[in-house]
């Protein structure tokens, strides 16, 4: 093992408890600080077993409403037969020595985090040494293990700690600056969703935030997935896909038809190619289709697919942010997503927490799709927020919830009245719609008409 290593590791080891010490005394002085030490801390992150002891004794006084001080503390010690196992009054007394005045608990809080995360991940690389050298394990089941475990440590070491106004204050007022100083003609301040009226309600996609677009079955819920995608990755933005159900090269094909406008039934069946002259100013045939192709390849877009954990999802979503600081992950659908819950209304909440989470922490937005239940009587409504929870769509944890509606006449035929309702929008407009019209050809949705300030807002091109 490398000298600096094992330097590091033992003054860590020596810092670890007299922080301890201090967040403990911090707690039977202050009941802000028991407020603030339980947000985040596990007994677990204690590397001490006595302060492990008198943490849980503390938390578990504290939820049951009861006052903290050196007599109660002891009391309850003494009744759980376990106040001698930590040191004794003498200890007690102890904690509260050589505390700095105006202590900033939640400094002391993210060190205590910090080394309770390395302890972890050091155990865990023990743990797969062990199976990695042994002949009776799996390659792929020792990988599951170790990404599902780093997943359970990255999210459990990066919960934050309660912000104070005065924290606050500074972020808030520096993303405003940003803000108002954007260019006069753009109309987002966020990732564009493609559709000018809804960017001018929603000012956008944003980071550290998840939307969810609900439709039932064939209303163009990946079709808008995707046009966001490739109108957000030609400008540089990187996004990840998360498709349980296209495959890699289907979903390269639509992004393709949508950037460039040929119709996408010529890359369904390339024989129509043959003979056919599609745009003059980008050539014929195969020709478009190569340069087209060539563009689009450049676009900072990733594939996977496949039926997927949560935990493959953080995983993955964490490395590509590293590597290439993606912007925007799609989930498309939610309902495909494998948690540990069997209930299907659990596992669903479950993973939706997760991927809202995962937002936070990697500074990213999800687009997360819905499938939506057809009613009884088989007559397609309107979506409504009842209709998405009905269907164990995860609205609750959504920023932005979107319901895509194609309504179809009596004989099951599209009739071109599409819209998209705004069931739901944190800092804006809602229960309100968008008239748009679904693009076949592309697979699609365009605006049903421009808007009325003085912009053409093209999507697509072809050239």
């Amino acid at each position: 093992m490398d000298s600096a290593n094992v330097v590091h590791g033992e003054v860590r080891d020596r810092i670890a408890p007299h922080t301890e010490l201090a967040i403990l005394g911090a707690m039977l002085l202050d009941a802000n600080s028991v407020t603030t030490a339980t947000l985040s801390l596990e007994p677990g992150d204690f590397s001490l077993e006595s302060h492990r002891v008198i943490y849980r004794t503390m938390r578990e006084m504290n939820t049951l409403g009861e006052p903290i001080d050196y007599l109660t503390l002891q009391h309850a010690l003494v009744k759980r037969g376990q106040l001698q196992s930590v040191g004794g009054l003498g200890y007690l007394l102890h904690l509260t020595e050589g505390i700095p005045r105006n202590l900033n608990i939640a400094s002391y809080v993210k060190i205590v985090k910090n080394s309770s995360a390395l302890r972890q991940i050091a155990t865990m690389a023990e743990v797969a040494t062990i199976r990695a050298t042994s002949p009776d394990e799996e390659a792929t089941e020792v990988l599951r293990d170790m990404q599902e475990r780093i997943t359970e440590i990255s999210a459990d070491s990066s919960r934050e700690v309660a912000k104070s106004f005065a924290e606050i204050a500074p972020m808030v007022v520096e993303t405003m600056r940003a803000r108002s100083v954007a260019a006069s003609d753009e109309i987002t301040m966020g990732f564009t969703t493609t559709l000018p009226d809804l960017d001018l309600i929603t000012m956008g996609l944003q980071r550290k935030e998840m939307s969810v677009w609900g439709g039932y079955q064939s209303d163009g819920k990946t079709s808008i997935a995707l046009q966001i995608v490739g109108a957000n990755a030609k400008i540089g933005i990187g996004c990840a896909i998360f498709s349980h159900e296209s495959t890699e090269e289907s979903v390269f094909k639509r992004v393709t038809s949508q950037i460039s406008g040929i119709p996408f039934k010529y890359f369904k069946d390339p024989r129509l190619v043959r003979n056919e002259l599609l745009f003059d100013q980008i050539g014929t045939d195969w020709k478009a289709i190569e340069r087209c192709s060539k563009i689009v390849a450049d676009y900072p877009i990733w594939v996977i697919s496949g039926r997927m954990s949560i935990a493959k999802i953080r995983a993955v979503t964490k490395m590509l942010k590293d590597l290439h600081n993606i912007g925007i992950i799609v989930i498309d659908f939610v309902q495909k997503v494998i948690t540990a819950e069997k209930d299907m209304r659990m596992r669903i909440t479950s993973a939706s927490e997760e991927i809202r989470t995962l937002t936070m922490e990697t500074d990213t937005h999800a687009i997360v799709l819905s499938q939506l239940n057809m009613p009884d009587k088989k007559i397609k409504t309107p979506p409504t927020l009842w209709s998405m929870r009905e269907s164990q769509g995860p609205a609750d944890d959504a920023h932005l919830v979107c319901g895509l509606y194609r309504p179809l006449n009596e004989e099951g035929k599209f009739l071109g009245l599409d819209k998209i309702h705004i069931l739901k929008n944190r800092e804006g407009e809602m229960n309100t719609d968008i008239d748009v019209v679904y693009d076949t050809k592309m697979m699609m949705y365009v605006p049903k008409k421009l808007p009325d300030y003085n912009q053409t807002y093209a999507y697509g091109e072809q050239g």
